[in-house]
């Protein structure tokens, strides 16, 4: 948003959610200021008041214009749609780089990218999905109050390297392999030598944990009704009525009273499975909600695009899905090792539900 209140599309949101997984890599295997240290030296950073010279460059290229529209919600905001391609290049300052860093630089990208797009987002709200789009998942009629989450998906999945082909959850657990391995080679650290910091959120296999499941289509979430439910809520145990909790994440209210400020400890993603049959299409789905229907087609910039704009629908894909749930369980501010309110009884519950058809499974990934 600018100071004009006028809505604006920030491409830098796509390096800043790169260098935030990095970030939470390298600090799930040292302490706290070599991860900034390294991650400041791949990405830029500021170091003692002064700009870091980084490594790597990024610039985003729109395939299509970023659309911004008001929401169709109760509660109306700006929200955009867009597509187009992440370029990252190695500055020419740093030609000192051998091929095989290079190579390594490479691969730790593909792993981030993957990361990212597997298990949360860019952008505001990248924490959740896209609740116009998987709105239907409610319980209790389809979610209308405000425009929260995001969705995001490959264009050209086909072309994707080996690494990014995640069918399951056997290659989410190869894309944490992959990045941690390539983190520990560039720190130069060994596995007796590992350390984490004292962070709420690291990618280390103690401190996040993760579930997945199958999803058929967009009406099929889980984990949506638990985010929302609150406590007594009948249909669900109180260990799942996640709404305003330590798990869930909330905002200080004084008239409600129920705690401080707190970070949501989960990320919940349902992540498009293109490599299988897409599921039969129903009419409502065939495009993410928006004012602006040109927003979903690949058009080229310039004079052209409206003529563009109404041929080649850029369509949303309709499932299968891979829901995940990502926990970070622990307080850190007691040792990272006690749980915070509430973990202790959603473990329990999703442990309970584990063999049933259609429940999350809990992913044992190793170090």
């Amino acid at each position: 948003m600018l100071l004009s209140r006028q809505a604006e599309f920030r491409s830098t949101m796509f390096r800043a959610a790169i260098r935030s997984m990095a970030l939470r890599i390298f600090a799930g295997l040292t302490r706290e200021d070599q991860a900034l240290k390294e991650v400041d030296a791949l990405f830029g950073g500021i170091d003692g008041g002064r700009p870091t010279r980084s490594i790597l460059s990024c610039r985003y290229i729109n395939v299509s214009e970023p659309n911004i529209s008001r929401s169709r919600t109760k509660y109306a905001f700006d929200v955009f749609t867009s597509s187009g391609k992440l370029q990252w290049s190695v500055n020419q300052l740093r030609k000192s780089l051998s091929v095989s860093e290079i190579e390594d630089l490479r691969t730790f990208l593909e792993a981030l990218h993957g990361l990212v797009l597997v298990l949360g987002g860019f952008g505001k709200g990248w924490r959740r999905i896209d609740h116009e789009f998987f709105g239907s998942s409610m319980k209790e009629g389809k979610y209308d109050k405000a425009p929260i989450g995001c969705h995001w998906q490959w264009s050209e999945p086909s072309k994707l390297p080996d690494l990014l082909r995640v069918d399951g959850p056997d290659g989410v657990a190869r894309l944490l392999h992959t990045a941690r391995r390539i983190a520990r080679k560039r720190l130069g650290l060994d596995s007796d030598e590992l350390q984490i910091a004292d962070w709420q959120e690291v990618i280390d296999p103690k401190r996040m944990l993760i579930w997945t499941r199958i999803a058929h289509d967009a009406q099929s979430s889980l984990a949506m009704n638990w985010l929302h439910a609150k406590k007594q809520n009948g249909d669900l145990p109180d260990s799942l009525c996640l709404n305003r909790s330590a798990l869930g994440g909330r905002l200080q209210n004084n008239r409600i009273n129920d705690g401080p400020t707190c970070v949501s400890r989960i990320w919940h993603r349902m992540y498009p499975l293109q490599a299988f049959p897409e599921t039969a299409c129903r009419a409502e789905l065939r495009e993410k909600p928006s004012s602006n229907a040109a927003a979903f087609q690949r058009a080229p910039r310039g004079a052209a695009s409206k003529q563009a704009a109404s041929q080649g629908n850029l369509r949303f894909w309709n499932g299968p899905f891979m829901e995940s749930i990502v926990l970070f369980p622990f307080d850190q501010d007691r040792g990272g090792s006690v749980y915070v309110q509430g973990a202790e009884a959603f473990l329990e519950e999703l442990g309970r539900r584990e063999e049933r058809p259609g429940e999350f499974k809990q992913l044992i990934w190793s170090p």
